[in-house]
Formats: structure tokens, C-alpha cells, sequence
């Protein structure tokens, strides 16, 4: 975890759950840990991903010396009440929004 900003360090300290209940709060997550798949969505087909019991798609991407615009993408994209998570592979980022269900 060296090189992680305290605000990060508290994130990363939670348990899962825990972060994904707060919404002020960006989850950072080895991509090891989460099940990537693939979904149709607005006429072509998206990168998806899966942790615990949510389902998240994929935002955009940033190699490892972007880390910084990676974090700024991700606090932007969040929405009140909607999950924005981080994976990382060591090599790179990976921004994700939750996909909420179009039947409420």
C-alpha cells in the first residue's frame, strides 16, 4: 500500500462492505478479487464486472502513471447513491460505475 494518500489508506483499511455502504468514498480493489464479463448495453457490447453482490460497468481505463486522473475520474463519476470503484493490476486502473437495475 505504499504511496497511498491517508484518505485512500482509510478505504482500503474497510472491509468491503463497508465501503461500498458509504457513498462519499471511492473503493480501491485488487483485480484479482472482482469477476470481469462482458453485457450488451446502448448497441454494443461493454466491459462488466462483478464484486460481492453488485454489478459495475467499465468507465474507462488509465495506465499505473495516471493513477491520479484514474482517482479524479472516479470522484467525478460518482453520483449520490451510486458505487464507483477502482482496480488496479499493479500495471494499470480500471474505473467502474454500478449498473443499476432499469426496473427500479
Amino acid at each position: 500500500m505504499a504511496g497511498l494518500a491517508i484518505s485512500e489508506l482509510r478505504t482500503v483499511r474497510q472491509t468491503p462492505v463497508q465501503a461500498l455502504a458509504q457513498d462519499t468514498e471511492t473503493l480501491l480493489i485488487n483485480e484479482h478479487l472482482v469477476s470481469q464479463f462482458k453485457f450488451w448495453m446502448d448497441g454494443q457490447i461493454q466491459s462488466g464486472m462483478r464484486y460481492r453482490h453488485l454489478f459495475f460497468r467499465l468507465v474507462h481505463q488509465f495506465d499505473n502513471n495516471q493513477r491520479h486522473h484514474a482517482f479524479e475520474l472516479a470522484w467525478q463519476v460518482a453520483l449520490p447513491g451510486e458505487q464507483v470503484v477502482i482496480t488496479t493490476t499493479g500495471k494499470q486502473y480500471k474505473i467502474w460505475a454500478e449498473l443499476k437495475s432499469i426496473h427500479g
